[in-house]
């Protein structure tokens, strides 16, 4: 199993690998390294607004992230990626639940997203964590693809 913890500017440039591989169209390792750096230097002030964290595999160092935004009572999970090696072993859910649990301490009321309607593994994680689907943002990707709004309440 994999240990979830804030990523620190050692894990920067595989952190940004791992968008890269997941997020592609997004930009390459150096695009994803500026972006990430950037919120890191966030999660460095006393706003608090942005979290990043890492799951680190015993063996094979980070394997997983997870980029998010506190805004208020309100919680946006920007981004999971997970090594394309590592999927399915328990990474991404670590990160999701972790997240989870630190909304509910800042006192967040609410977690959302939006998902590839196309990404069932993604969607049913999700919903098996108490996310329910809310809303279909039509060709909102730039490839057309739609997206699925999830919330998850966070008790209190």
């Amino acid at each position: 199993m994999s240990e979830v913890a804030p990523a620190t500017l050692a894990d920067l440039r595989e952190v940004a690998q791992i968008f890269a591989e997941s997020f592609a169209a997004e930009g390459d390792v150096n695009v994803h390294e500026r972006r990430l750096r950037a919120e890191l230097e966030r999660v460095a002030s006393a706003s608090h607004v942005a979290r990043v964290t890492v799951a680190r595999d015993r063996v094979h160092g980070v394997v997983a992230a997870l980029l998010a935004w506190r805004v208020v009572d309100e919680v946006t999970l920007l981004d999971v990626a997970v090594r394309e090696a590592f999927r399915r072993h328990g990474h991404g859910r670590a990160l999701v639940r972790e997240l989870l649990e630190w909304s509910r301490a800042e006192g967040a009321r609410l977690v959302i997203l939006e998902v590839r309607a196309s990404n069932v593994a993604a969607r049913t994680l999700y919903a098996a964590l108490g996310f329910e689907e809310v809303n279909v943002r039509r060709r909102y990707y730039e490839d057309g693809e739609d997206a699925v709004e999830m919330h998850a309440a966070v008790p209190a």
